[in-house]
Parts: structure tokens; C-alpha cells; sequence
């Protein structure tokens, strides 16, 4: 795909606070994949939305386990429990604010993804956006801990 064909399928999943449904990285950091809740309401059931970034040079990210909270002049941890553990309403909070894509010339493509609990750069050769089965990504949330 081209800059601009990324960008387009990236638009397309409609992601500005869509629900995030996972991100993960695969083949020692080779592939990430970000999944995003449709929102096409015949679809919200059967399909979700997956970006796909291919042959990563960099992946760097940041999430909310270290965020700390104060009350009444304590500071506590804001997430004390593991992500996969968590269920139904208590992922809510895990939705998509910006990604952005700059092409870095002929080979890599450079991106920044904003999550409302997580920020993302990954630095890849190739982008691909898609529609596909929820039933065959085998989310953690759809498993037992």
C-alpha cells in the first residue's frame, strides 16, 4: 500500500474513540497488530477492525501501569490489576484517540498511535488495514484467566 491508501484504510475503521479491542506483537516484534471495534452496527458482533504493521524496525510503547493517582496527599497506583484480567466494562477505558502515519521515504513508514491509556510508535515497511472475523482472533478477554 501507498501513504496515502494507508491512510485512507486507517480513516476507514472510524477509530477516533472506537473501542480498542488488543494490541499485540508477534514474531519476536516482527508483526503488531491493533484491533479495533466496528462500529457499523450489522458488523459490531461478527467483524472488527485490524491494522497490521509488517517488518518493524522499532516498536515503542507506554501504557497506564505506571500512572499514579493521588488522594487526600497519597499517591497510589492507578491500575493495580493485569489488563487480562479484566472483563466487559472495565476495558471501556481502552479507546483510540490518533494514529498517525509519515512515509520516511521509500522503505519505512513511521507511526504514532494515541490510546487513551497507551501510546504507540513503531517504525515498519508495510501497513495493511482489514476487516476481519472477531471469532478467529482469540481475544484474551474471550478466554478464561
Amino acid at each position: 500500500m501507498n501513504h496515502t491508501q494507508i491512510l485512507n484504510g486507517i480513516e476507514q475503521t472510524d477509530y477516533w474513540d472506537a473501542q480498542i479491542l488488543d494490541f499485540e506483537i508477534k514474531y519476536l516484534g516482527d508483526e503488531v497488530n491493533l484491533f479495533i471495534e466496528s462500529h457499523a452496527l450489522e458488523d459490531v458482533e461478527k467483524f472488527c477492525w485490524r491494522i497490521k504493521f509488517l517488518r518493524c524496525a522499532k516498536v515503542n510503547y507506554e501504557t497506564d501501569a505506571n500512572w499514579l493517582t493521588e488522594s487526600q496527599g497519597k499517591k497510589t497506583l492507578w491500575r493495580e490489576k493485569d489488563v487480562k484480567t479484566l472483563r466487559g466494562g472495565q476495558l471501556l477505558g481502552y479507546s483510540g484517540y490518533d494514529i498517525q502515519v509519515l512515509n520516511m521515504g521509500d522503505e519505512f513508514y513511521s507511526s504514532k498511535i494515541i490510546l487513551a491509556n497507551m501510546s504507540i510508535n513503531i517504525v515498519c515497511q508495510d501497513i495493511e488495514v482489514s476487516k476481519v472475523l472477531i471469532a478467529d482472533q482469540h481475544f484474551f478477554w474471550d478466554e478464561d484467566n
